[in-house]
């Protein structure tokens, strides 16, 4: 390249490069002289201020400033002096109005001196004074009870205090003094006068007070009775003169009569029955003093005659009641004739008449007792007593142990009710007294018979009476422990317990009163197998329900869970076989005979093998083409052969024949995950989002996607897209949750999280569960217990709780635990972690506890 000529030329004079650019370039110290203009008069001075530049603003400036300068230079002023008087002093002066505050002090006491403050308290010595000050100011928490009982003894002393003043006494004195010469015979100005006295330590006078109120009121019982009583330090004989004395003033006094009975010794029981028998010759009817007389007798003959004599004096109800539990069968009847006719409206008398058969007669039947006491309310008439009267007699017969009586007094009752309102009340009574279950079944029963085919009435009875047998087993327990030890080769056990035949009774009632509903038939089943213990007679009901009703799936896949939970798969394989040919439009019997193909393929049994479970996939695949579940059960099935091929092209096949299915969607983002893919997942659930945007499983998994990524950022960006979208969501809240690192901030987070989910399970359990993971784990069982609390349904709160009672409970609470989640395993059916396990083909045949110890590892592995 050729070098130009102009690079080799000088420059011409006054040249500046780059100045045609802009550039200003600069000036170095031998350049700086001036240049002589071309034009000339540039710099040519000014003589005055009066040239363009100058301006009327310069001469107020310079006004200004002079200013200033006056100012700044003037002197300051003096301040003026205090007017006082100095006064001389060896070390200066005092100014005059301190000096008369000095004068002042004559009058300041030594107290008031020693009190004041030091000045610049500054010292270790004085920090360490206010340091004890301090501790000794201190308070501490005491039981209320301590402060309560301290306030109640300063508040007796201050009224001790109030009463024993000299002044108020001599006040009171006068006073009742006034009222004793006013009216002489009141009896009430004696005994005031004489408390008051004894009040002030002054017995002599109180005595001799209450002496002459006696005297002037002989006939109040009242002023006898406080004599006595201010009298028993003395000697016993005194206090017997006195009530002696009593007695002949006011013989039908039944207060003075028990007091000379409590003057005799306890252990003297002949004069003690002397006094009752000679007050019951003034008071012949009074209860009090013959229920006094029977409890002296010690045999059950006397008792029955004095009971006898008492019942033909007094009308109290007690008498007859006592005197029908001492007497033999043919006496109390013959007692119980001559109630009724003396006491002619007394509905117990009937009561008692059922609790006497019931107790005789060991076959009696509850229709009879019923009959019984119908005839009986006809007589004292209806409404003598209303229902609830009636309910609380019948609870009371339950105590006692008379069952019988009990339903009867319950299905008379009943009836009182008015037709209308007649099912409300029932059901509303039989609530109240659920802690009765016997009264409670009785209820129910009444109910069912009214209202044969009121489906929520049976359960409750059912309900009912397991209850019932539950505490009838509990409380005969040792009971039959005891008889197996006496007759070690009687097998008792298969005997079925009564109570459990009376269910089972209820159970066939039901039944044949309807028929055409499964839902009886199932329950009668379960408690066959389960609280019986009965497998061979569960088994004869669902095969009797499948026969008269064929086409039920709920009954076939009774049958075949009742073979599996049994080991008897072989079985079960047959009846889901002969289920497919009876119901063969039902995707979901075809589900779980899937499920349960799997299951044997897992275990390699022979009567199985993998082409079948290919073939009958397909077939349910050709048959419910719409079904999502199925699908995924074919994805698996070809996840179980390491076809991952063939499970991502049926999940896409079934993605566009489900087009609402989110879980297709998941599964197929979990597989391209899987396999490598994360721009394919994101892609296919970004166009599912497009197709069902309320979907939290889509926003979850795309969420847990960017978090398998490490894209926080994103992840953040999608929750609260999400948040947007789904603002009561409780996975997306618990997503929200997980992203705050700091537990300090968690807390307004929580709280917002239960508001909008209205304190969903999900979130509760979640919430526990980041206390778990603090080490709080009292709070986070506190919060698991709020979450099982709120759904029992919640697998992974019962797996939650079973981790803590591993990690710190008791046996016995563990214990608890797994017989509850055995009672309610069959209607759980929520929790991821849960629903994982349970669907596993490997855990198809899992007993509760084993699925509960699965479920918290699982849970543990997740958060770990």
């Amino acid at each position: 390249m050729e070098r130009k000529a102009f690079l080799d030329q000088e420059a011409p004079p006054g040249y500046v490069a780059g100045v045609g650019r802009g550039a200003t370039g600069f000036v170095t110290s031998a350049q700086s002289a001036r240049f002589e203009s071309a034009f000339g008069g540039e710099n040519t001075e000014v003589p005055d201020d009066s040239g363009l530049l100058a301006a009327n603003d310069d001469d107020e400036a310079d006004r200004i400033y002079q200013e200033i300068d006056r100012r700044l230079s003037r002197p300051k002023k003096e301040e003026k002096a205090t007017p006082g008087v100095e006064i001389e002093t060896g070390t200066g002066v005092i100014r005059h109005e301190f000096s008369t505050l000095k004068a002042g002090l004559a009058s300041v006491s030594a107290d008031e001196w020693a009190a004041l403050p030091e000045a610049a308290d500054i010292t270790r010595k004085n920090k360490r004074q206010r340091l004890l000050d301090q501790q000794s100011q201190r308070t501490y928490a005491a039981p209320d009870t301590l402060i309560a009982s301290r306030a109640q003894v300063a508040e007796i002393d201050k009224w001790a205090e109030q009463e024993t003043a000299p002044e108020d006494v001599e006040r009171r004195r006068a006073v009742l003094s006034s009222l004793r010469r006013t009216e002489p015979h009141r009896a009430s100005s004696w005994i005031a006068s004489a408390k008051l006295e004894e009040t002030v330590l002054n017995f002599g006078r109180a005595k001799a007070l209450i002496a002459e109120g006696c005297r002037r009121a002989p006939h109040n019982e009242t002023v006898w009775l406080e004599s006595v009583r201010l009298h028993r330090s003395e000697p016993t004989k005194v206090c017997k003169n006195i009530i002696a004395e009593a007695l002949r003033a006011n013989t039908y006094s039944e207060k003075l009569w028990m007091q000379a009975m409590d003057l005799e010794n306890p252990h003297d029981v002949v004069s003690r029955k002397k006094i009752a028998m000679k007050a019951l010759e003034y008071l012949p009817e009074n209860s009090k003093l013959w229920q006094t007389l029977v409890d002296l007798e010690d045999t059950k003959e006397d008792k029955i005659r004095l009971l006898s004599k008492a019942t033909d004096l007094c009308s109290d109800w007690s008498f007859w009641s006592a005197l029908v539990a001492l007497s033999d069968y043919g006496d109390a009847r013959a007692v119980l004739n001559r109630a009724r006719k003396k006491l002619t409206n007394e509905p117990r008398v009937w009561v008692a008449a059922l609790q006497l058969e019931e107790r005789e007669k060991a076959d009696v039947t509850v229709k009879r007792l019923s009959s019984m006491l119908a005839k009986g309310m006809k007589e004292v008439g209806e409404d003598t007593w209303d229902v609830r009267k009636w309910l609380d007699e019948a609870s009371q017969a339950e105590k006692d142990g008379f069952f019988k009586s009990c339903a009867a007094i319950v299905e008379n009752a009943m009836s009182l009710l008015s037709e209308e309102t007649r099912l409300n009340q029932m059901i509303q009574w039989a609530e109240t007294y659920a802690s009765s279950p016997k009264t409670a079944s009785s209820i129910y029963e009444s109910i069912t018979k009214f209202y044969p085919h009121n489906i929520s009435s049976w359960t409750a009875l059912f309900a009912s009476l397991k209850k019932e047998a539950e505490i009838s087993r509990n409380s005969t327990e040792l009971e039959l422990s005891a008889a197996a030890d006496r007759r070690e080769n009687e097998q008792t056990s298969s005997q079925t317990p009564k109570d459990l035949q009376q269910l089972y009774s209820y159970y066939e009632n039901a039944i044949s009163l309807n028929p055409e509903l499964a839902l009886f038939r199932l329950m009668y089943a379960k408690d066959k197998w389960i609280l019986g213990e009965d497998v061979a007679g569960a088994r004869n009901i669902l095969e009797s329900a499948s026969q008269q009703l064929p086409t039920n799936e709920k009954i076939w896949l009774a049958r075949v869970k009742l073979e599996v939970r049994n080991y008897e798969y072989e079985q079960a394989f047959r009846l889901s076989n002969e289920a497919l040919d009876a119901i063969n439009t039902e995707p979901r019997l075809w589900y779980k005979h899937i499920h349960l193909l799997r299951f044997c393929v897992y275990k390699q049994m022979d009567f199985v093998s993998q082409e079948d479970l290919l073939q009958k996939s397909s077939s349910a695949l050709d048959l419910f083409p719409d079904n999502y579940k199925l699908y995924l059960q074919r994805s698996q099935i070809l996840l179980d052969i390491d076809d991952v091929k063939g499970a991502r092209d049926i999940l896409t096949v079934g993605a566009r024949k489900c087009t609402q299915a989110a879980e297709i969607h998941v599964s197929i983002a979990e597989l391209d995950l899987g396999q490598g893919f994360p721009a394919r997942a994101r892609a296919n659930l970004d166009s599912a989002l497009l197709e069902n945007p309320k979907s939290e499983k889509l926003w979850e998994c795309k969420i847990r996607l960017e978090q398998t990524e490490n894209d926080m950022i994103t992840a953040r960006q999608l929750v609260s897209k999400a948040l947007k979208e789904l603002s009561s969501s409780p996975v997306i809240w618990l997503q929200h949750l997980s992203m705050i690192q700091k537990s300090s901030h968690r807390k307004n987070a929580f709280l917002d999280a239960l508001k909008h989910t209205n304190n969903a399970t999900e979130v509760l359990l979640g919430i526990g569960v980041f206390f778990w993971l603090e080490g709080k784990f009292s709070k986070a069982k506190a919060w698991f217990d709020r979450a099982l609390t709120a759904d029992r349904k919640n697998g992974d709160a019962w797996g939650w709780n079973y981790c803590f009672f591993t990690k710190m409970g008791p046996p016995q609470e563990m214990d608890r635990l797994l017989a509850e989640v055995k009672d309610a395993f069959d209607d759980i059916n929520k929790g991821k972690a849960w629903i994982s396990v349970t669907k596993d083909k490997a855990n198809l045949n899992i007993s509760p506890g084993e699925c509960l110890k699965l479920v918290a590892e699982k849970l543990l592995s997740t958060t770990a």
